[in-house]
């Protein structure tokens, strides 16, 4: 409906600001690295930015079409519209740095490297023309592929693209730009290297634990899982060649959307509601403490 909700998420869990913000839905939202600047963008191609701490207006941002996603770095933002163009935008200035053309298919997600050098858009090439494309992608069926577009920031140029047999969920890069992790939207990982263009199946814990938002369940890495309507969070113990089933979501809370931190994992359901599993953590004498 177009409005924008800030929440604090500890201790009390009080709404901070609500803001009728957009005429039409909102389509896209992204944090930045630490979150003091958030962005939500709309199917008027309108993109707002927002301060993380009090929901108050930071700019506005218009795009020539509806958007899809959005992400934010310390220094700029990126936004992915209907027609397939990535529009990079200045924070300091709001002011549009270069648009990428010729990106197909439907955008999935959007990543931008730690040192805002690299950028990752992830495309979703359906086999299907009809009007309940969107729809379906939503759903996780339907597509051929997910094209994973590499994008160099500073020379303005398209410098890799990997074809992947799977929907995309995230995509980070590791500290050092020299892998792309990917997760499916059914929890199944890739390491995209980013120097041999070689492609890695599965889970290694060596990326896992240098990822900035992987869950840390008593310092094991965790992430989410689906199984048709079953929706879990397997582990990667360093005992095991294979992730663990730690977690499985009750069926009946019908988990659409899902998103994670380092020691926080929320849950949107399809009736309204956002669930929020918070993570034990570690303390300095090596016992577990309840954040």
């Amino acid at each position: 409906d177009g409005r924008v909700e800030l929440w604090e998420t500890s201790p009390t869990k009080r709404p901070i600001v609500f803001h009728q913000a957009h005429e039409k839905p909102v389509r896209a939202l992204g944090f930045g690295p630490d979150g003091g600047l958030f962005a939500s963008g709309s199917g008027d191609g309108i993109t707002k930015l927002w301060n993380g701490e009090d929901g108050s207006l930071r700019g506005t941002l218009q795009a020539p079409r509806a958007l899809r996603a959005v992400a934010l770095s310390n220094s700029m933002l990126v936004a992915r519209s209907d027609d397939g163009d990535a529009t990079l935008w200045s924070l300091d200035t709001l002011s549009i740095i270069h648009t990428f053309g010729g990106l197909s298919g439907r955008t999935s997600t959007i990543a931008i490297a730690e040192n805002s050098v690299l950028i990752t858009v992830i495309s979703v090439n359906t086999n299907d023309d009809s009007a309940n494309t969107e729809i379906r992608i939503a759903a996780g069926i339907c597509f051929d592929q997910c094209v994973v577009y590499l994008l160099d920031v500073v020379n303005h140029t398209i410098i890799a693209t990997f074809n992947v047999p799977y929907e995309i969920h995230t995509t980070t890069f590791l500290p050092d730009n020299s892998q792309l992790v990917a997760q499916s939207i059914d929890g199944a990982s890739l390491s995209l290297n980013l120097i041999n263009k070689h492609i890695t199946k599965g889970p290694t814990l060596e990326h896992l634990i240098q990822l900035p938002n992987t869950p840390l369940w008593r310092g094991v890495p965790v992430w989410h899982c689906q199984d048709k309507e079953q929706h879990y969070f397997s582990a990667l113990f360093p005992q095991h060649k294979s992730p663990v089933p730690v977690l499985r979501i009750p069926r009946d809370l019908r988990v659409s959307r899902w998103s994670q931190g380092v020691s926080m994992i929320a849950l949107g359901c399809r009736d309204g509601r956002v669930i929020l599993l918070r993570l034990p953590a570690m303390s300095a004498d090596g016992y577990s403490v309840t954040v």
